[in-house]
């Protein structure tokens, strides 16, 4: 029977820290999964739909950049003083909607969010933010932003394993 171990934890941490942390992994575990899969794709399947009812690479990575560049933006502001956003855009692929472009909002959204996640305290957790027209603890919002995120990032995947096919290079586990 293999011995519980805490991982690389600090045991003096509060467990608010000890979240933090590991919450800063668990996201850019999931931004390493979607790149690892990203560059497996060409450059000319990034827009395409496989069926009129999902969404292109390029439509999820335009959704989930827009989702946090808006929410990670002062998180804890306001809705009327965060980012304006564009939400019914993201799901459509424009003609300016370049590898390119696409790629540099993605990195502004991640750089975002990491850099707000950094600035996160303890006591930050239980504060409120609004979502959605809802509102929820930071800490509700960085799990339900988790699960989201996951769900998109999984889409990413399969869909450039499926434009791979038998030469799909498997990208790991989290």
């Amino acid at each position: 029977m293999q011995e519980f171990q805490l991982g690389d934890h600090d045991l003096g941490q509060n467990i608010e820290s000890i979240y933090l942390k590991d919450v800063n992994k668990k996201f850019r575990d999931l931004k390493s999964q979607a790149e690892r899969a990203l560059v497996q794709v060409r450059d000319e399947e990034l827009p395409v739909a496989i069926n009129e009812g999902s969404n292109s690479i390029t439509v999820l990575m335009k959704h989930i950049s827009g989702n946090m560049i808006h929410l990670w933006t002062e998180p804890l502001a306001p809705l009327e003083e965060k980012p304006p956003r564009k939400r019914d855009e993201e799901f459509i692929v424009l003609e300016d909607d370049t590898k390119v472009k696409v790629f540099e909002r993605w990195e502004e959204a991640w750089s975002t969010f990491f850099k707000t996640l950094s600035l996160l305290t303890a006591e930050d957790l239980t504060k409120n933010m609004t979502h959605a027209r809802r509102t929820y603890t930071l800490l509700e919002g960085l799990n339900l932003q988790f699960v989201h995120y996951g769900e998109h990032i999984g889409q990413i995947i399969s869909l450039a394993k499926y434009f791979r096919g038998k030469e799909w290079k498997p990208i790991g586990f989290i």
